[in-house]
């Protein structure tokens, strides 16, 4: 009975271990993504989901980041004082960019969840909500040195926004 048991542990083990490495994301899973947009070329063109309430318009933005049922894509990004990220939904639920830490976006200075619905919104590392799919959410990063984010509805999805002078 105890080799019963024992042999049942560890086949536990094995397959949580497993599904553990099978939802990890790969370097080869950000080498090509199929729903990705090409940037367009003409600034005067706009691209409907921007979640402002305003006209639609494509300010420039620096980096594009992608993010699918295996998180962000590039994880990593590197841009300099001033410039802006794009964060586009590519996945089939929705996803929430903030600054880390979770739950508090606090890391990013004066970004805090707090300030979601308040006139300070539109300062804070943070898209205050869930973006749909196929909807973008834009911020310009004003302040030099590394900065961790992460989705608020799937905290284990991260990444960094590297911002230098």
């Amino acid at each position: 009975m105890q080799k019963i048991v024992l042999l049942l542990v560890a086949v536990a083990v094995i397959l949580g271990a497993g599904y553990v490495l099978w939802m990890m994301p790969t370097e080869d899973s950000a080498a090509v993504d199929p729903f990705a947009f090409d940037i367009l070329e003409n600034e005067s063109e706009s691209v409907p989901g921007d979640i402002d309430e305003g006209p639609v318009v494509d300010p420039e933005f620096h980096e594009l980041v992608t993010y699918t049922a295996s998180g962000y894509s590039p994880r990593e990004v590197t841009i300099r004082r001033g410039q802006t990220v794009r964060w586009v939904n590519n996945s089939n639920e929705e996803t929430w960019p903030a600054s880390a830490m979770h739950p508090t976006h606090t890391v990013y200075p004066g970004s805090d969840i707090q300030k979601c619905g308040t006139g300070e919104q539109g300062g804070i590392f943070d898209a205050c909500r869930g973006l749909s799919p196929g909807e973008f959410w834009e911020f310009t990063f004003d302040e030099v040195g590394s900065w961790g984010y992460h989705d608020h509805l799937h905290a284990s999805h991260t990444g960094r926004i590297i911002v230098t002078e």
